[in-house]
């Protein structure tokens, strides 16, 4: 897009970048606080969303599935499974499908279905539910880190690419505040570019 000054303030709707929304930061759900003691095993109770205590039921009956599908051991700690294993139970497993197998007294069957994964269910549904208590019950498994768009910068990527004197805007940001006095008096600018400056270095 054309630059304009709204291009570079993070607080501005043309400056902000589009991930985080200038805030430099997402909630993200944390594999983590997911699984907070690794050297337990599924069936310990390692994945602390998942209620395998009272005997299997639909959810339980979908952790099997998945459990059986990637050759995961439900009795092993969960540091000593294959990472593949963890990742499909934490990240999903893609377009692959999931044979489920149900068995209530006489009835039974076997459905198929697409294993999102924890964290990204988690994801969705804190942003989808409308209620408070869910989202303070998602909201636990969930850490603040850097944006991975902005990498923390809050600005959008075109106004992270413009560069006076060879630093862009965030580079400028980080210089203590008597290096860049210095920096900014001595700016190589051409006869044109002193005369569009002037006033701003004048502020600045």
């Amino acid at each position: 897009p054309d630059l304009s000054p709204q291009r570079f303030p993070f607080n501005s709707p043309l400056g902000m970048c589009d991930e985080c929304n200038g805030l430099g930061s997402r909630l993200e759900i944390d594999p983590e606080l997911i699984v907070p003691d690794p050297s337990k095993s599924i069936e310990e109770g390692a994945v602390v969303v998942w209620n395998l205590e009272n005997g299997f039921s639909w959810g339980t009956d979908v952790v099997k599935a998945v459990c059986d599908r990637y050759g995961i051991d439900r009795r092993k700690p969960w540091r000593s499974l294959p990472k593949r294993g963890r990742d499909v139970i934490l990240h999903g497993s893609g377009d692959e499908k999931v044979a489920v197998k149900w068995e209530r007294g006489s009835s039974h069957g076997t459905w198929e279905m697409k294993w999102e994964g924890i964290v990204p269910a988690y994801k969705r549904r804190f942003l989808q539910t409308q209620s408070d208590e869910m989202k303070e019950y998602y909201g636990k498994f969930m850490t603040s880190r850097a944006c991975d768009g902005c990498g923390g910068s809050r600005l959008r990527e075109e106004s992270r690419h413009v560069r006076v004197g060879g630093r862009t805007i965030v580079d400028v940001h980080s210089i203590p505040i008597e290096e860049l006095a210095a920096i900014m008096g001595a700016l190589p600018l051409t006869s044109m570019e002193e005369k569009i400056a002037s006033e701003l270095l004048k502020e600045i």
